[in-house]
Parts: structure tokens; C-alpha cells; sequence
């Protein structure tokens, strides 16, 4: 199944523009309603960071692709400070209100197409997009919320870290939702994959989700842009997560001990990769244009030889984390971009 994974996902990746018609449907909002589940439950302890109820969409899959099932978390902000926090509960970017709006949604991306042509081995699967909106790559696992004085009281900020929380509930839910194609406890194949954050999340969380998934069904993984590099700039900015996020439980353990002293470096994409066992293709520009901002120094992405120099490392990397295990697999390109496994050109076409 792997080797037919990888075919599939490089043709997809690599031909985003060249196809066909796309046949998608809409995908519908699914809420997780924190007041009415069980206490105790994953259910009940999810939250977006401004203590928003999580959301998530399902696209139902059909045919060959009825059991088959990709789990997406979409990219969005990391907090790293209190204070980002604060500013993005207050400003919407790590919340469901807007998404509450929006009980469809089309899935444009390459990645999500129906058509057969453009996307052969995905193209009828059940789809599930994960809304990132706990700014902590999905990790976050604090039960009590952290409470931000804003001067008056009644204006204080109720931080929620509960990312893996909102993981868990989404496939708690999902096994118990036996009306769409019998639901994840019937599945045969599943796929955590992400783009930007929900890359990371991939690279961290793979492993670790196995436990909460049927044991007869095949678990891959898919990470687009998520191989960020832990320049000392872009570690720094992790420990924030590390301190009050307890985000402990959601990392792999081995990297917890190998980095201890600086346990935060584990939550950077490209150091909690070489900790993961469960078969992965990964998809990662030499030049992610995002990394040029937040991992390299500081005016990197308008020095040729300073870009050059971040790419060489980072491709590097890549093939230390590739010949570690054959369960991996990498298509790396120098295309300037990030995420641009959902859509890239090729030549200007």
C-alpha cells in the first residue's frame, strides 16, 4: 500500500495544474459540542484557543474509496508568546466563529480533487479537514484553561491549549459515525496528513494516534511544508508551547530524552521527524518561503547565498531523515512556495 501511495501523491503533487474537470462535492461542518458530550471524553475537553467550540469537515467517500479514509489538519498560526495568544483569541484567527458560518465548504485543493485523472488514488476517498485552530500544531493537551488579566475582570482571556484534544475527539467521533461508510472503525486505509502546521502535526502526532485508530486498518502518513528546520531563531520560539501548553504526552519520547535541557526543540517538524516510525511521504521545498522568514536569520530571503546555504542544510537533513528508515519517502523541489503540494506549475503552466 505504500508504494502505491507514494505513486499516487507524487503524480498528484507534481501535476496539479494539467487535469481535469474537478467533480467535488461540498463538505460539511461536523461541530464538536464540548456541553453536551460525556465529561471525560475527548469530546468534552475540545476547544479552539479562544474556548470556541471545534470544528471539522467530512466529505463522505465512495466506492473503492468507501473504507478509505485521509484525516487533513490545515495549516494556520502557532502562538508563542502570551501575548500572541491573547492577540489571536481576540482577533479570530484560532477560532471556529467564522467557520460556523460556512456550513459548506469546497474543497479546492489539488489535494482534495474528485477527479479521477488528477487525483487517482485519493480522488474517492472520505475526506476530513481539521481546522487548525488551537495555534499550537494540534499538540496542546492542558486541561485547565490559562487565564490572561486584561485589566477588568469581566475582560480577562480564557486561553484553551487543547489541539490533541480536538485530534482525539475528531476520531472519536469518526468511529462512532456508522452512517458514512460505516465510519473509521470500518476503515481499511488511513491517511494523517497536513499542510504548513498541519505537516508538523503529522511529523509529530503519527505515531502517537495509532493507539486511537481501528488496529486492522493500514495508518500512512502525508506532510506537505511541515519540515521546519530548529534554527535557534525558530526553537526559541517553541518553548512558549513547551512551558504551558503540556504538550509533553503528544511528543515522541525518545526526542523528549535525546533533547533534554531543551525538550521545545522536539516540536519542530524537522527534529520530532526522525523520531517517527509510521510509513510517510513527505513533500518539502529547499526554499519554503515561510521558513525564510521564521527560521533563517533575519533578511536571509533577499541574500542569494544565504538562501542557498539554508537549502543545502536543509536538504541534508531530508537525506538523513530518509535513509534512517525505508518506511519514508520524499519528493523535495526548489520551487520558492510553501504547500505547494496542493498546487504546483511547472514552467509557468
Amino acid at each position: 500500500m505504500f508504494a502505491v501511495m507514494l505513486r499516487g501523491l507524487l503524480l498528484l503533487t507534481w501535476s496539479a495544474r494539467f487535469c481535469c474537470e474537478n467533480h467535488a462535492t461540498d463538505a460539511e461542518i461536523q461541530i464538536v459540542d464540548h456541553a453536551r458530550a460525556s465529561p471525560g471524553t475527548p469530546e468534552s475537553m475540545a476547544r479552539c484557543l479562544d474556548g470556541s467550540d471545534f470544528v471539522y469537515y467530512l466529505r463522505p467517500g465512495w466506492g473503492d474509496g468507501a473504507k478509505r479514509w485521509v484525516l487533513y489538519m490545515d495549516g494556520g498560526d502557532l502562538c508563542t508568546s502570551q501575548e500572541s495568544c491573547v492577540d489571536h483569541a481576540k482577533r479570530g484567527g484560532c477560532s471556529s466563529n467564522g467557520y460556523r458560518k460556512t456550513p459548506k465548504m469546497t474543497l479546492g485543493q489539488a489535494a482534495f480533487t474528485q477527479g479521477e485523472e488528477l487525483n487517482p488514488l485519493l480522488y474517492n476517498w472520505n475526506w476530513v479537514m481539521l481546522i487548525s485552530c488551537d495555534c499550537s500544531y494540534f499538540s496542546g493537551n492542558r486541561e485547565d484553561p490559562m487565564r490572561v488579566p486584561q485589566g477588568l475582570p469581566h475582560d480577562d482571556v480564557d486561553l484553551y491549549f487543547r489541539g490533541w484534544y480536538n485530534l482525539l475527539a475528531t476520531v472519536s467521533q469518526l468511529n462512532s459515525t456508522k452512517a458514512v461508510n460505516g465510519g473509521l472503525t470500518a476503515a481499511t486505509d488511513i491517511m494523517l496528513s497536513g499542510c504548513s502546521a498541519g505537516g508538523v502535526g503529522t511529523h509529530l502526532h503519527l505515531d502517537a494516534l495509532r493507539p486511537y485508530l481501528p488496529a486492522g486498518a493500514s495508518l500512512t502518513g502525508f506532510s506537505d511544508s511541515g519540515f521546519f528546520v530548529a534554527t535557534e531563531k525558530y526553537k526559541a520560539l517553541k518553548k512558549f508551547s513547551w512551558e504551558n501548553m503540556n504538550v509533553t504526552g503528544t511528543l515522541h519520547p525518545e526526542c523528549i530524552a535525546d533533547y533534554k535541557g531543551e525538550e521545545w526543540a522536539c516540536i519542530a517538524g524537522a527534529v520530532g521527524a526522525m523520531y517517527q516510525k509510521t510509513p510517510l511521504f513527505m513533500v518539502q521545498s529547499r526554499y519554503d518561503v515561510v521558513q525564510m522568514g521564521e527560521n533563517a536569520p533575519d533578511g536571509c530571503g533577499a541574500e542569494p547565498t544565504c538562501i542557498r546555504e539554508y537549502g543545502a542544510n536543509l536538504t541534508e537533513l531530508t537525506d538523513a531523515w530518509i535513509k534512517d528508515s525505508p518506511q519514508r519517502a520524499l519528493f523535495l523541489h526548489s520551487c520558492w512556495g510553501h504547500c505547494s503540494g496542493a498546487s504546483m506549475s511547472v514552467n509557468g503552466t
